[in-house]
């Protein structure tokens, strides 16, 4: 996989996740770091499930290094588990029935579709690197 593909689908996810919380542009530069960011964590996570594999004398990880990484990193499995379920209705709510990916839904826990957790685009010296529309 070449590296700006990679960083695309980075990107991708991560205007994806920065949606979800509300958010309707980013700047470039902005999205930019948190990626890099977001790839340097991803990595450290798997370098240290790649650690507690070798320790145990094998080559390729498995769910129970998965596990131990994410104790390691105070990850609480019930949270992880609870945002992967509000994250799949948040990207297909028909996919488990009802709204609850909707913004106007009362149990959508987002912040409003209108809100501006940065200010405007106008306010900073970079265009936005997505204007958000649904």
């Amino acid at each position: 996989m070449s590296s700006a593909f990679a960083a695309n689908l980075v990107t991708a996810a991560l205007a994806k996740i920065l949606i979800q919380a509300g958010f309707e542009r980013a700047q470039n530069s902005s999205t930019s770091i948190l990626a890099d960011i977001f790839v340097r964590y991803l990595e450290l996570l798997a370098c240290t499930a790649s650690k507690h594999a070798n320790h145990q004398g094998r080559t390729t990880g498995n769910f129970e290094d998965v596990a131990r990484v994410l104790d390691d990193f105070s990850v609480d499995p019930t949270a992880l588990t609870e945002f992967c379920r509000t994250w799949a209705v948040h990207i297909n709510p028909e996919s488990v029935g009802g709204n609850h990916g909707n913004p106007s839904s009362p149990s959508h826990t987002g912040a409003p579709a209108n809100s501006h957790r940065h200010g405007k685009a106008e306010d900073h010296d970079e265009p936005a690197a997505f204007p958000i529309s649904e």
